[in-house]
């Protein structure tokens, strides 16, 4: 999962945001948003 390995990289997941929805509001694609402590770089 991406997720799990963005977190053993040290970043933790803060959220989403759709990048893509049909014409019934359905989700098609999303973008993750991930952070990490400026002292981790």
């Amino acid at each position: 999962m991406v997720i799990d390995e963005y977190a053993k990289k040290g970043f933790r997941y803060v959220g989403y945001i759709p990048t893509h929805m049909d014409t019934y509001g359905k989700l098609r694609s999303i973008d993750l948003i991930f952070e990490k402590d400026e002292n981790d770089f």
